[in-house]
């Protein structure tokens, strides 16, 4: 599937399916799409390739992409945007041998219940690249900015903000495994004003886990 050069954007509305979805194929849309689902990732490759450049998409509780081979890339596009399109899920989660590559131009808003995820990996076979600047917004409580798990890798050549408006959240967890490329540029802003819990933690390392980042704010 390929939009050509000159139409507008694709609009694709789906339940708990998933609205873009490549397994042994590619999914190029380089002219802007809108994706609404309900539950389902509204990018998700399991051998295949998904590029998107120019999104608006939005979930009631899905989550932005995910991979379990293959690649998914993003540019220039925004998820949940609460002005645009509101709501709520999760944001990339990678397993296996998947791999979801994030350009510059991307706006992230993690809303909606508690424990929600930002970026995730887990194995380390399994990766996420981040090559533009990527703030990250947070609006529940108990987030996670980005949880590596099991040695899953993250890549990061550009900064990363990261934001948390709710309580008792976690920037980065490295749970097991070592992240084997160094995090260039890492902020992390805990923006909650509840009295009632902690705020938040910037860093946890457990079951060895460990990371190096190169320029860290909190």
């Amino acid at each position: 599937l390929q939009a050509g050069p000159s139409p507008g954007a694709i609009t694709v509305r789906t339940a708990s399916a998933r609205a873009l979805h490549a397994t042994s194929g590619t999914v190029s849309v380089p002219n802007g799409v809108n994706l609404f689902t309900t539950t389902g990732a509204a990018l998700f490759a399991d051998g295949g390739t998904i590029d998107i450049d120019g999104g608006n998409i939005s979930s009631t509780n899905g989550r932005l992409a995910g991979a379990t081979a293959g690649t998914v890339r993003i540019a220039n596009t925004t998820w949940n945007d609460p002005v645009l399109a509101p709501g709520a899920g999760h944001g990339v989660g990678v397993e296996g041998t998947g791999r979801a590559e994030l350009g510059g131009g991307n706006r992230l808003y993690i809303s909606g219940a508690s424990n929600r995820v930002g970026l995730g990996v887990q194995g380390p076979t399994a990766s996420i690249a981040v090559s533009g600047a990527l703030p990250i917004m947070f609006q529940g409580n108990s987030a996670i900015g980005i949880y590596l798990y099991g040695g899953g890798q993250l890549q990061a050549t550009a900064p990363i903000s990261l934001t948390f408006n709710g309580a008792s959240s976690v920037g980065l967890t490295v749970d097991g495994g070592a992240n084997t490329a160094t995090i260039s540029d890492l902020s992390i802003n805990f923006a909650s004003t509840s009295t009632s819990g902690s705020t938040g933690t910037g860093i946890v390392a457990s079951n060895g886990g460990s990371a190096s980042i190169n320029h860290l704010v909190i």
